[in-house]
């Protein structure tokens, strides 16, 4: 296997992470299985792929929100159907809904 696979999947998440929290489509990209690629970038980073890009899109709703965009414009930004799709996942996440968060957590951890 190629030693620089999972910096390689990590740059490209960072760079779809919306594309990839919604159609992991990462075997596709690289050529190589989902499962293959799946244990190469957890045995570097101790996520799958897809939870990286679960971080990165909790993380980019909390700058937009921060940004003074609301839960429907966020939504819209980071491609989920619905805000309330989108305050569902975060509420699943963080334990709150995006508006109570941002209420909560005047500093907005991430």
């Amino acid at each position: 296997t190629n030693p620089q696979l999972p910096e390689k999947i990590k740059e490209y998440i960072d760079s779809n992470f919306v594309e990839v929290f919604k159609h992991s489509d990462l075997s596709r990209h690289f050529n190589y299985s989902r499962s293959h690629l799946s244990k190469a970038f957890k045995e570097k980073y101790n996520l799958t792929p897809k939870q990286y890009a679960q971080q990165l899109i909790l993380k980019e709703t909390v700058l937009l929100l921060k940004e003074g965009f609301s839960v429907a414009e966020t939504a819209d930004r980071l491609d989920f159907s619905s805000p309330e799709n989108l305050s569902r996942f975060f509420k699943s996440c963080y334990g709150y809904a995006p508006t109570e968060y941002t209420k909560r957590f005047k500093d907005f951890p991430v």
